[in-house]
């Protein structure tokens, strides 16, 4: 009843919309569609469909990807297909038994958007426990849990939930969580485990590769100058890294005829050349500004309102321990600023508010290990957590009420003078 009560109007006919529509997740869906072996797909078929123009494909948006939403589409649409039961408990439980003028493959095919729907939304959701995980590498409980759920919940994701932008962020924080976790812990497993997460990751995202990119300079940065130096990082963090990565890379090419690095290197390669119209104009100007108004409270506040932490004087134990996580904090921040730079006057800067939900959240983790009221666990600073946190899940919440980023509402609803919606204009 709360939820009834801010949510946007015809919520359900938005997802749906947006799962269907070749523009957003809907081009997935489509493509699934045009699959008759996965294994042929993954192994050839795939090169030859992001090569086709973008008008035949009615978007860019499997071009501009890997192959792993297709494969999810895929496989909702076979499991649904090979238990009819499991078909019709979904179709109970989301009520589309209730729409009696719909036929039974409109009834599989709602089905199928809303299991994508909750599998997306839960790995989204699920995404605050490697974040969670992250923070607690450095910072007390109520400040890492603070922290996790602005990286989690924030006006972008809310925003895009369900969707595939959002659903990454468990991914991307589980490879930062492993990452981090060798680099600060000189745990070798960690880092295999990061490599070979790595490899799984960009089976759904390039982003991922930015974020790896980020880590590496980073530590690498911060090894140089403040830590055991860059030998004990390469034979610590980087080699069993690389293992891992060959090692998931070689397992998913038997497995299933999935070139990872080929299909990595072919997107990256189109990438470009469909985003190119995209960078210049207006959107030059307005695309930093959107990105801000979706960032949230939490980001706005370390900015503008959270004092950095001061420099500690020598002396051993925690003192030096927090001097340290904020020299690595400084370091994840200016990669990550100089990545968001780059990616802004390079790449595709008109949709900067989904786009950079993981440098959301990179942004997010760094500014708290530089800030007073996150590295020190005084009752002060507990109540600038609660007022942080406070305001942004109410704001997420109302922007969230409020707007429609995908323009879901406007094209299912029939014009003011009664003209049909339209669709997929």
């Amino acid at each position: 009843m709360c939820l009834d009560a801010v949510r946007p109007p015809l919520y359900v006919e938005q997802i749906c919309f947006n799962l269907l529509s070749p523009s957003h997740e809907g081009a997935f869906v489509h493509e699934a569609r045009q699959v008759r072996s996965m294994r042929a797909y993954l192994s050839t078929d795939f090169y030859a469909r992001i090569a086709r123009p973008p008008a035949e494909l009615r978007g860019t948006r499997v071009i501009s990807n890997p192959a792993g939403m297709t494969v999810l589409a895929w496989g909702v649409d076979r499991a649904l297909t090979a238990v009819p039961a499991l078909d019709r408990m979904i179709q109970d439980a989301f009520g589309i038994c209730a729409y009696r003028d719909v036929s039974e493959r409109d009834r599989h095919t709602y089905a199928q958007l809303l299991t994508m729907a909750a599998i997306l939304t839960l790995c989204w959701a699920a995404s605050i426990v490697p974040a969670y995980r992250l923070c607690r590498l450095w910072l007390a409980p109520p400040a890492s849990m603070a922290v996790s759920l602005a990286c989690v919940f924030n006006p972008a994701t809310a925003n895009f939930t369900p969707g595939k932008d959002p659903a990454q962020l468990l991914t991307v924080l589980l490879l930062l969580h492993l990452a981090l976790r060798a680099c600060v812990s000189n745990r070798r497993i960690a880092a295999l485990a990061a490599g070979a997460v790595l490899a799984g990751s960009l089976t759904i995202g390039l982003i991922h590769v930015w974020i790896a990119l980020i880590v590496i300079f980073a530590t690498g940065w911060h090894a140089h100058r403040h830590g055991a130096g860059l030998r004990a990082w390469a034979v610590t963090c980087v080699a069993p890294a690389v293992g891992g990565f060959v090692a998931a890379a070689v397992l998913l090419w038997a497995l299933t005829g999935w070139n990872i690095v080929h299909s990595t290197w072919a997107v990256a390669q189109r990438y470009p050349e469909i985003q190119r119209h995209l960078i210049n104009g207006v959107w030059t100007l307005v695309g930093l500004p959107l990105f801000l108004l979706f960032a949230g409270p939490m980001l706005w506040g370390m900015v503008l309102a959270v004092r950095p932490q001061r420099s500690l004087p020598g002396g051993g134990g925690p003192v030096d321990a927090g001097d340290d996580a904020a020299r690595l904090g400084r370091a994840l921040l200016t990669c990550t600023a100089a990545v968001m730079v780059y990616t802004y006057f390079f790449a595709n800067n008109n949709e900067t508010p989904r786009l950079w939900i993981p440098f959301l959240a990179m942004l997010i983790i760094s500014m708290s290990l530089t800030r007073d009221a996150f590295r020190t666990d005084a009752a002060r600073h507990r109540r600038v957590l609660v007022v942080l946190i406070a305001a942004q899940i109410v704001v997420s919440a109302l922007q969230w009420s409020m707007m429609d980023v995908r323009e879901a509402e406007y094209r299912i609803l029939p014009g003011p003078d009664g003209s049909p919606p339209r669709l997929w204009d």
